[in-house]
């Protein structure tokens, strides 16, 4: 096996292991570049710009409220014991990270496996694919 093959087993390997140890960052971006090259380095400044608009951007409590509408009727809350989750409205609170509050009748019926769909989608239809997004539930 020649050095270039050993060395982008080795890669993989890292790769790997960084992919198993970071699994709570599955959201965030991957570059791969090389400090003796290089190689990637204009990527790298072309990242941060764009993670700089997902981190700092606004987004108008319409879009946010028909976000969310789309995503209950997609995939209701499930029902728990005598209760339904309620979900009212939602407005952006903050920015650095991206942060909602979602006004609901119930804010102990929101089970974490909801609560992770919903980040999920307000990534995917806000387009903040690439950052940290922080949900608040609120009673109304």
């Amino acid at each position: 096996m020649g050095p270039c093959q050993e060395r982008s087993c080795h890669e993989k390997r890292l790769v790997d292991t960084l992919d198993r140890q970071m699994s709570f960052l599955s959201f965030a971006p991957k570059l791969h570049m090389s400090a003796l090259t290089g190689e990637k380095v204009r990527a790298l400044f072309e990242k941060i710009n764009l993670l700089h608009g997902q981190l700092f951007r606004r987004i108008d409590t319409n879009v946010v409220n028909k976000a969310l509408t789309v995503m209950v009727q997609k995939n209701p809350p499930p029902k728990m014991g005598r209760g339904r989750l309620k979900f009212f409205y939602a407005t952006q609170t903050g920015v650095m990270p991206p942060s909602f509050a979602l006004f609901v009748n119930r804010p102990d019926l929101v089970h974490f496996t909801y609560e992770r769909y919903l980040l999920n989608q307000f990534r995917e239809q806000l387009a903040l694919n690439e950052v940290p997004i922080r949900l608040k539930f609120r009673k109304k």
